[in-house]
């Protein structure tokens, strides 16, 4: 699957895409507000959680922190791969 990048999107698109120095310094002002979610989210110790689109993995460290099982993971699975809770839709 190509995604097509909307031309509005463009600009935010290649920031997100350069990686190095530009995606660390993105994270680090968007800190606060990524400790704001992980505290809204109150996990538990040995609680399972999904970080999906981890990026620099900056949610899942600080989720890790609280004793949580994290599993960051860059990419969604192909829908073909997608899990399927007990009622048989995609969760």
């Amino acid at each position: 699957m190509t995604a097509t990048i909307q031309p509005h999107n463009e600009r935010p698109a290649k920031v997100w895409s350069s990686g190095g120095a530009a995606y660390d310094e993105i994270s680090r002002q968007i800190a606060s507000a990524l400790d704001h979610c992980v505290r809204r989210l109150a996990p538990q110790q040995g609680e399972r959680i999904l970080d999906l689109a981890t990026g620099t993995g900056w949610t899942a460290r600080l989720t890790a922190r609280h004793d949580a099982e994290v599993n960051p993971q860059e990419r969604p699975n192909p829908p073909s791969e997608v899990p399927y809770n007990d009622t048989g839709s995609n969760i």
